[in-house]
């Protein structure tokens, strides 16, 4: 997840390092979460919160991967894995601002056997059987992002531009 306008940043690097060791880190202006696989879709739901989230009780199976502070200059979020998938339309009232992001994520331990099971279907001529697990698997492993506004960005607030 990062703002719209924002690219590659420093700790990029440190930070997608991170993320495959504790599943989910940021480094102030993106928040990198790493998956357990590749050849299955992944489910991700975004919620903005008008006030802070990593409290409140989540059921359903839900681990929790750390809360980390996001910095949004023009109070548009973007969630993708890069290369070519992309969420928008992430908007929060509050505008631009420093957010707080709250990451869970479960059937992790799911999408991994999934993942042995695709890797097996994949030989000459069994593409079929290859789609079949994808169908069947589509979503199994799941993130949930809670996102709220904290302040404004450091000078910023008082600013007349």
């Amino acid at each position: 997840m990062r703002d719209i306008d924002c690219d590659a940043a420093a700790g990029d690097t440190s930070a997608v390092q991170r993320a495959e060791r504790d599943v989910a880190a940021g480094n102030g202006y993106a928040l990198y979460v790493h998956t357990v696989q590749n050849l299955l879709a992944s489910h991700v739901r975004v919620e903005v919160w008008a006030g802070a989230a990593a409290s409140e009780a989540i059921d359903g199976g839900w681990v929790g991967s750390g809360v980390f502070d996001l910095d949004c200059p023009t109070g548009l979020l973007v969630v993708g894995d890069e290369i070519s998938a992309s969420l928008d339309g992430i908007d929060p009232s509050e505008g631009p601002g420093r957010y707080r992001v709250a990451v869970y994520h479960r059937g992790r331990d799911e999408a991994r056997s999934a993942h042995h099971e695709a890797v097996r279907a994949i030989a000459p001529g069994l593409n079929q059987a290859l789609s079949e697990v994808q169908s069947r698997h589509r979503g199994v492993e799941r993130y949930l992002l809670r996102l709220w506004w904290q302040q404004p960005l450091p000078g910023t607030e008082g600013d007349d531009d």
